[in-house]
């Protein structure tokens, strides 16, 4: 709608509208924090371990460690000792020879003619009644004391899978917290940094949003250092590079 002059007919146009730099700058603090306030970051994407649930890193663990192996072995070795324990021992068979001189020889035409006298021997040892039995009784708590050393390392190793899969998951936790602790912080310096620069905030809080980001740099690196740690922990477990 066009305003005419109280003298003539010649229309007037508005004057826009003047704001202040001060304004301006409330303005733009105030979409800054909305987008803070509602905005999200992309995390970073999961480990290959980490795609496996708990169970399946124990599984996976039980598949690979090399303790487990050797006590598997030891189980084995036990069960074909207990089979052959009550065998008997193995025999042995020859033939000997002595010289045909000497008193030991009772016929004389073996002492003229110098001959040998020759014989066939068998031996079998021959085991004390009983004996046998208690050699299979040992024979299988050799096999029990294996399977029983085998559970054991079953059970160490699934506690050490779950200390370190629930470390590995708590130390990626803190990164992810950290770098949004960061992210955080670098906006608010350089949203401290605009009010300053247009008069609309004092320096004091453009050196303390800096402190914050200082702070939130050296948190991201303590948490980047636990996942590294929890890592060399857990992938060992699992067979996998560390």
């Amino acid at each position: 709608m066009q305003l005419l002059k109280s003298v003539g007919t010649e229309p007037v146009q508005p004057k826009p509208l003047a704001y202040s730099a001060r304004f301006k700058m409330a303005l733009l603090v105030g979409a800054a924090f909305c987008c803070l306030s509602g905005g999200s970051w992309a995390e970073p994407s999961r480990p290959a371990e980490l795609q496996l649930t708990l169970e399946q890193a124990i599984s996976k663990a039980f598949e690979s460690h090399p303790n487990l192996k050797v006590s598997k072995s030891k189980i084995r070795q036990a069960e074909i000792a207990a089979a052959h324990s009550d065998a008997w021992p193995s025999a042995s068979a020859g033939i000997g020879a002595w010289g045909g001189s000497g008193d030991a020889l009772v016929n004389s035409n073996y002492i003229s003619q110098n001959r040998l006298d020759t014989y066939v021997f068998f031996q079998q040892q021959l085991r004390p009644p009983g004996q046998n039995a208690a050699r299979r009784q040992a024979a299988q708590r050799e096999v029990e004391s294996a399977e029983a050393n085998s559970r054991l390392a079953e059970l160490q190793l699934a506690q050490q899978v779950k200390d370190a899969f629930f470390s590995r998951r708590m130390a990626d936790e803190q990164v992810r917290l950290a770098r949004e602790n960061l992210s955080l912080a670098e906006k608010l310096v350089e949203l401290t940094r605009l009010r300053f620069e247009a008069g609309a905030g004092p320096k004091l809080d453009l050196t303390v949003a800096t402190i914050q980001k200082s702070r939130a740099d050296q948190e991201l690196l303590g948490a980047l250092g636990q996942v590294k740690l929890s890592q060399q922990r857990l992938a060992p477990l699992l067979g996998l590079q560390g």
